[in-house]
Formats: structure tokens, C-alpha cells, sequence
């Protein structure tokens, strides 16, 4: 190895270990923030919740990642491109999935109110997040049963994986990105109705659809964040060769892709009230007056969530989908 490239190589470790940090830190104090929470909805609280340990466990891949690499005892780079093969794709297609039952679970809650109330119990909601986590981890064996076998590339992941698993690595990702997009049409469509409706009776319901407005929001952020890397895989099908602009177009997707979990937390606090409130008390644990404050604050928001107006009481559906 050169200087050149020990200098690159210690340059990316760096940039790896940054990033990290930018990941698991700020989500992990969203997980503990997100706990405590007692505002938000059991079946808007466990997807959210299970989306922010996705984040983490991504973020946690690059410190194992760099533990490999610097590892004293030398890891074959066929097990070592397995391990993280794997974690990725199934923290990555684990993200996915959360992401699209949730654009679903808005849907089913805005064209089917009464329905929703009375069928979505907190039970099914913690086993769908199960059979999400159980399918993410079966996706990434399936996919990573067809691999290159002789694979000895420090670069890891994307080259790994052969044409098979490339294959439906695409066809999984299109298909729940195509759900997800027919279920934010379909939102959007049903909340327009909804309160063209409300206006044609002259009545205002400000904040009714908020709950829905900030999931739809990380929903989104998530498809914007994911879409070069989507880009990516149709490139690598298109051309499998392995040139500087695949690597470069790698680079970037991924970076993108790190990046919405550094971006998530920060949604997190910004549209949810309580989280937000939590995340001050997390920071400022040795200052009482702070706590007490914020706790102060916390009452407030959740009083108001017994400040039912007529019409929520009128209609069971719209109280489903406050925030």
C-alpha cells in the first residue's frame, strides 16, 4: 500500500467514524425521547419508534464496518462482505417496509375511520412491526444466496451482489416505493375531499389531519433521501461493470441515503411537540429548573389532547387521525 493510499484510507475511516456519530447519536436520543412520550398513539408510536432503530442499526454498521477493517484478527473479506451485506439490507429494507405500512396505515385511517378505530389494536400493530423485521432479514439472505463467490474486494455490498439478488433487490424496492406513492395520492385526494367537505358545512378543522401531515412528511423525506440509490441499482444493471463513475454514483447514493437517518431525528423534534420537549430534558438532565419547565409543557400538550371539539365527537374518525 502507498502513502497515497494509507493517507485515502485513514481519510475514510475518519469519514466513516463522523458519520456514525452523526447517526447513532441523534437517533438514539430520539428512540429514549420517543419512549417516554405518552401523547402520541401506541400504533403511530411503535412504526415510528422501529424506524429510528433501523436508523441506528445503520449507523451502528459503519462502527462495525471500521471494527473490521482495523481489526487485529484478519477477517476473511468473503465473511466480512457477508456481515455487512446483510445488516444493510436488512436495516435498509426494514426501513422500507415501516415507511410503506405506515403510508397504508394513513390510508386505511382516512377512507376507513370507524373501521380503523375498532380493527387496529396495538397488538397487531407490534406483530405487523415483527413480520417486518422477520421479512427484512429473510429479503437479505435471499438476496445474498446469489453473491459473487470469489469476491475479494475491499469494497463491499453493491459489487457482492449478483445479478439475481440485483434483480430483486429492484423489483422489491419499485414495488413497495409504487405502494407507498398510490397511498400518498390517495391521501392526499382523501384529506382535499375531507375538508372541502368541512368547508361546504362552514367548519375549520385546523390541525385535524397533523398526525398524518408529519408521517406522510418522514414518508417523503425517506423516498427523496433513497431514490439516487434506487437510480443506482438500475445503473448497475444497465452497466455491471465496475468503473470510478459506479463507485462515484455509489458514493453519493449511499451518503444520501446516511444522510436522511441524520435528518430523521431532527423531523422527530420538529413535529412532535412531546418528543421535542423529551429531547430538552435528555440534554439538560443536570438542570432541574429545565426539567421542571419542560414538564410544565409536557402537562399542557397532553391536556389538550382531551380538548374534543363537537365534531370530533361526531365523528370518531377524525379524533383517530389528531396528532
Amino acid at each position: 500500500m502507498t502513502i497515497v493510499d494509507a493517507e485515502e484510507y485513514k481519510l475514510r475511516m475518519c469519514i466513516y467514524s463522523v458519520i456514525s456519530i452523526s447517526v447513532v447519536l441523534p437517533n438514539a436520543v430520539a428512540l429514549v425521547s420517543m419512549s417516554r412520550t405518552r401523547g402520541i398513539p401506541q400504533n403511530i408510536k411503535i412504526p415510528a419508534m422501529n424506524l429510528i432503530i433501523c436508523d441506528v442499526l445503520s449507523g451502528i454498521s459503519l462502527i462495525v464496518r471500521i471494527i473490521l477493517r482495523i481489526s487485529i484478527v484478519e477477517i476473511p473479506p468473503h465473511a466480512s462482505c457477508f456481515i455487512q451485506s446483510s445488516w444493510t439490507l436488512t436495516t435498509g429494507f426494514g426501513s422500507m417496509l415501516i415507511v410503506a405500512t405506515i403510508a397504508i396505515d394513513r390510508c386505511i385511517c382516512l377512507y376507513f375511520e370507524n373501521a380503523y378505530i375498532t380493527k387496529v389494536t396495538v397488538r397487531k400493530v407490534i406483530l405487523c412491526q415483527l413480520a417486518t423485521w422477520v421479512l427484512a432479514l429473510f429479503y437479505s439472505v435471499v438476496i445474498l444466496v446469489d453473491h459473487v463467490p470469489d469476491y475479494t474486494d475491499v469494497r463491499c455490498f453493491n459489487p457482492y451482489i449478483g445479478p439475481f439478488g440485483r434483480s430483486l433487490q429492484l423489483t422489491v424496492g419499485i414495488t413497495f416505493r409504487s405502494l407507498a406513492f398510490i397511498a400518498y395520492c390517495l391521501i392526499y385526494m382523501r384529506i382535499k375531499q375531507m375538508v372541502k367537505a368541512d368547508l361546504s358545512r362552514g367548519i375549520k378543522a385546523k390541525g385535524t389531519f397533523k398526525t398524518t401531515y408529519k408521517l406522510v412528511l418522514i414518508g417523503v423525506i425517506f423516498h427523496v433521501m433513497y431514490f439516487p440509490f434506487l437510480c443506482y441499482n438500475i445503473y448497475l444493471i444497465i452497466y455491471p461493470e465496475l468503473t470510478q463513475r459506479t463507485e462515484t454514483f455509489l458514493v453519493i447514493s449511499s451518503s444520501l441515503g446516511l444522510l436522511n437517518g441524520c435528518v430523521n431525528p431532527f423531523v422527530y423534534a420538529w413535529r412532535f411537540p412531546e418528543c421535542r420537549l423529551e429531547v430538552k430534558k435528555i440534554i439538560f438532565f443536570f438542570n432541574r429548573n429545565v426539567k421542571d419547565a419542560e414538564n410544565e409543557k409536557r402537562k399542557r400538550i397532553l391536556v389538550s389532547f382531551l380538548d374534543v371539539s363537537d365534531k370530533k365527537d361526531t365523528d370518531p374518525g377524525n379524533f383517530t387521525i389528531m396528532s
